[in-house]
């Protein structure tokens, strides 16, 4: 992986639609019959992070010239940006890229191996993200440490182990 992390700051108006596709997605989490996928955060703390999550994705599509497909969900089976990519995002650096269990196994949310997972990093400014690579799902699969928290199980990827974005462009 190039070391050299990519920033992006989205602008105040499109920070404002992360802010209210977020909250709309924390309104579907809450009434969801599969919850446990997520990470178990206080309230106040999973709405804020459903936000970062969105902006996270505005931010990818944003710094390769890409639809943005995160506005409305399509489905267990869509992506975050076109034509194929999931992003993840996470407050800490020192943290690797999560694939999820669902997205690797037979069913509904199962992706394509071809699949192209992207992983970012929170910053100080709720604006501004650090992007720190991507991996094909594929890939990630051979390479991916089993991980298992309160009964939801995914697969880390360390972020060393991730391509420099750049080569999506």
């Amino acid at each position: 992986m190039n070391r050299l992390l990519r920033s992006v700051e989205l602008p105040r108006h499109v920070y404002q639609k992360a802010i209210d596709v977020g909250l709309e997605r924390e309104q579907t989490w809450q009434h969801a019959q599969e919850r446990s996928l997520a990470i178990k955060y206080r309230p106040d703390k999973h709405a804020a992070f459903n936000i970062a999550a969105t902006a996270a994705e505005i931010a990818v599509a944003h710094y390769l010239g890409r639809e943005w497909l995160g506005a409305i969900y399509d489905g267990p089976a869509s992506y975050d940006v076109a034509p194929n990519i999931e992003v993840r995002c996470t407050e800490n650096p020192k943290h690797g890229l999560l694939n999820k269990n669902r997205e690797v196994q037979p069913g509904p949310y199962e992706k394509s191996p071809s699949s192209i997972y992207a992983l970012t990093f929170t910053t100080s400014n709720p604006r501004r993200f650090q992007l720190a690579g991507y991996i094909r799902l594929e890939d990630a699969i051979r390479i991916a440490t089993r991980w298992e928290r309160n009964g939801i199980i995914g697969w880390i990827v360390n972020s060393n182990d991730l391509r420099d974005l750049d080569e999506l462009l």
